[in-house]
């Protein structure tokens, strides 16, 4: 069997400010936790497919802007020119090596199968 033992110390002014009743103030509170069980989760959808509409597996400028308009990620944004300034900050940071598209190598978000929180 394989499992993980962890301990975690908090002052407890962290965990209570101060006002618990059953610990006097300036104590250290020392946590013991054992995962038991490790379960596989849902596979994360692959969000470079969804915005790649055509494909072609490079995400343009127009399917981003797309994506963003379909997925109501929106709420603080006015007008096309707006949608274009954000495309265009994403791509400064995506597009790495600046051919105007952004492949799944430059990609950073979701991609089907890749666990980084693991």
């Amino acid at each position: 069997e394989n499992t993980q033992k962890h301990s975690r110390s908090s002052g407890i002014n962290a965990e209570y400010g101060g006002d618990s009743k059953n610990v006097p103030p300036g104590a250290d509170l020392i946590y013991d936790v054992e995962v038991i069980h490790i379960q596989k989760g849902t596979t994360p959808p692959n969000i470079f497919a969804k915005i790649d509409t055509n494909g072609d597996k490079q995400i343009s400028k127009d399917e981003m802007a797309n994506f963003i308009l379909e997925t109501g990620r929106t709420v603080t944004l006015r007008g096309e020119s707006e949608i274009n300034a954000v495309v265009d900050e994403i791509f400064k940071l995506e597009d790495t090596d600046e051919n105007g598209f952004v492949d799944i190598s430059e990609f950073s978000g979701p991609k089907k199968g890749k666990h980084d929180e693991l």
